[in-house]
């Protein structure tokens, strides 16, 4: 059985709980995004070190889609947007490919 100390709740609140992991699996994203937002909205640490908490997390596939930026833009104050930015378009289907994918599924 596993214990936490005060110190270690205060911890994990602090940092906004587990940095989400995508698998990256195109079908997974949309989710993933969202825990991501919803990590980056909760967590307490600078904006110049949550791109790169988030990094760190990933797998290595994941990591070098977003280090495509460039590690100084990942370690900016702005870093976790342009992460964010650089996932969308490599994981987001364009709007014309989402209904294709319905008609083709059936699921129009």
């Amino acid at each position: 059985m596993t214990t936490t100390t005060v110190d270690d709740d205060q911890m994990y609140a602090n940092n906004g709980g587990v940095v989400p992991v995508f698998s990256g699996a195109m079908e997974d994203y949309a989710a993933w995004r969202e825990d991501a937002m919803d990590w980056e909205f909760s967590t307490k640490f600078p904006d110049k070190i949550k791109a790169t908490k988030l990094v760190l997390a990933q797998n290595e596939m994941v990591k070098k889609v977003m280090r495509q930026i460039g590690g100084e833009k990942v370690r900016s104050a702005d870093g976790f947007k342009l992460v964010m930015k650089e996932m969308d378009q490599t994981f987001t289907l364009p709007t014309e490919q989402l209904g294709l994918n319905s008609f083709e599924n059936g699921t129009q």
